[in-house]
């Protein structure tokens, strides 16, 4: 039986008379292009899956919340472009005049069926930008956060490497005050908390800056004074004189990896966009469309007023961060300003063991379990306390802002009270930090489709470039922003304990296995040594005359 002969296709009732003009009517009308554009959309497909897989093989294990928070944006604004391609298609293909959801509603209300349709066209077409430049925007932070936290274990290493910190200096008869402090802190074990601030020259010299504190300072900052103030914030870390923690911090802990990890978390939380935030763009932009009823040819304007507030916020937001930031950096004390006597005595005091009637005897019980709590605490004193330590009181009844007494609660520490809104000040700060970021990200996107083609061609440029101006400015204040957030929010009484116990099994967790590979090491030249001597034993009996006898 011919499968391709008409006979074949008759006991199907596909081919008779009609049918066959349809058929050959068919081939004459037949179209290429729908297997075109489906082939691009499988290549444009398989070329994001690769970019993903790209993306994540290349982030840190350390930074998997914020692509886990990223991807998760990208699920949400691609259900919305689903729910709008829904709203839009003409799925009648032979329906005439109102078809789409969209078309009969906007008929039903409006009396014309295009209307509501070109709009939310629009606003579809808008979202894409919006997820276009969304993605752009978290790549380039991730870049910058990646750097950030390599400078952060660059200074780690040179810290916990380095030959002069590791290794203690020969003695000599004319050792210096400076020399005796470095011999003492070397040969007590202190590591990564003192002797750091003076085996890199962190002086008194570099305690006070005359831009510290300022948005200036801060963006102008030379790297020998960022890594003082780390090696400072990392030493106050370790001490944790308050115990804000119960876990026992070691002497080496890893600051800079501890800092990487919580800013990954912090990320995380300001990319994912929660139910709050989407109602307060709502709100924002419920403001903007009254505006705009109110006078619709000021548009332009009330966007471009609406961007430089949004600036504004950026940078006073980003001004108070770095204030909280100075209030909580300790200052250097003089370590030289003692005299060679007390710092000899001190020294005694604390290398000796307890003299009672000329006998030796060990602390009692519970000052040896404080002792151990506080290992990491000498007596010279490098580093001062705070500025917001300073404070007449630890606890307060009332705020003094009104507003954050609306929001706080009754009692706030002096960690809290650096922050608006007392104890809810850094989940507020996070959430502003969001809004700033997604309605920056908005302000870009409606610049690229809208604003540029309802601008007039004369004016064009001047108006673009300082409708750029504003959401670009946003989003360079943004990395600094949130790493000064991370840090003011994961020290001091904010320790998260979850990430420190996590950074302390990571250091172990490589410890252990770097004695193994160390031990799989020894072990493979003992089996060579042995080896060897297996066969020197071997050559040795050979070498005999009866033994080699018996061989043959």
């Amino acid at each position: 039986m011919d499968l391709f002969s008409s006979q074949s296709w008759t006991f199907f009732g596909i081919h008779d008379a009609s049918n066959s003009v349809l058929l050959q009517e068919g081939a004459e009308e037949f179209n290429i292009w729908p297997f075109l554009l489906i082939s691009v959309i499988l290549i444009l497909s398989i070329l994001f899956d690769t970019c993903k897989e790209v993306i994540e093989s290349n982030t840190p294990e350390a930074f998997e919340p914020i692509m886990d928070a990223f991807f998760s944006e990208l699920a949400t604004l691609g259900f919305i472009g689903a729910i709008a391609f829904t709203l839009t298609y003409n799925f009648q293909k032979s329906c005439e005049g109102a078809c789409s959801i969209m078309q009969r509603l906007s008929e039903k209300f409006l009396g014309e069926p295009g209307e509501l349709q070109e709009i939310f066209e629009g606003l579809h077409f808008l979202l894409f930008a919006v997820s276009v430049v969304f993605i752009f925007t978290v790549l380039i932070l991730l870049r910058v956060t990646l750097l950030k936290s390599k400078q952060w274990a660059d200074w780690e290493y040179e810290l916990t490497k380095s030959k002069s910190y590791t290794q203690k200096q020969p003695e000599s008869g004319k050792d210096t005050l400076e020399t005796k402090k470095k011999n003492f802190l070397q040969s007590a074990g202190y590591s990564g908390s003192l002797f750091d601030l003076m085996s890199f020259n962190v002086d008194t010299t570099r305690n006070e800056w005359k831009h510290s504190g300022t948005l200036y300072g801060e963006w102008i900052k030379p790297d020998r004074m960022a890594r003082s103030e780390f090696y400072r914030l990392r030493h106050r870390f370790i001490q944790d004189h308050q115990e804000c923690v119960e876990t026992i911090i070691p002497l080496e802990f890893d600051f800079g990896m501890y800092l990487k990890l919580t800013l990954a978390h912090t990320y995380a939380k300001i990319i994912e966009i929660k139910p709050v935030d989407w109602l307060v763009l709502w709100i924002l932009f419920g403001v903007v469309f009254f505006a705009y009823y109110l006078e619709p040819l000021a548009i332009i304007f009330t966007f471009i007023a609406v961007e430089f507030l949004v600036l504004v916020s950026a940078i006073a937001l980003q001004k108070k961060l770095i204030n909280i930031r100075y209030e909580m950096l300790p200052p250097m004390l003089d370590p030289f300003s003692q005299s060679s006597a007390d710092f000899e005595q001190e020294e005694s005091s604390a290398t000796s063991p307890l003299l009672d009637n000329n006998e030796i005897h060990e602390d009692p019980p519970e000052q040896a379990g404080e002792n151990k709590k506080k290992q990491n605490q000498l007596h010279i004193q490098f580093l001062g306390e705070p500025k917001y330590q300073r404070r007449s009181s630890l606890h307060i009844s009332k705020p003094n802002n009104p507003i954050s007494a609306m929001f706080s609660s009754q009692r706030l520490n002096r960690h809290q009270q650096l922050f608006w809104f007392g104890s809810h000040g850094p989940s507020v700060m996070v959430h502003a930090c969001k809004l700033l970021l997604f309605g920056s990200v908005i302000n870009l996107a409606v610049v690229f489709v809208e604003l540029q083609a309802a601008l007039p061609a004369e004016r064009k440029l001047l108006v673009l470039g300082l409708a750029l101006v504003s959401p670009v400015l946003t989003l360079l204040t943004m990395p600094l922003t949130i790493q000064t957030l991370n840090l003011v929010t994961n020290i001091e009484h904010m320790k998260s304990e979850k990430i420190l116990v996590e950074v302390i099994k990571h250091q172990k967790f490589q410890k252990q296995r770097k004695v193994m590979q160390m031990l799989s090491s020894l072990q493979f030249f003992i089996d060579k040594a042995e080896a060897f001597a297996t066969e020197r034993f071997a050559a040795l009996q050979c070498m005999r005359p009866i033994r080699c006898s018996a061989f043959d």
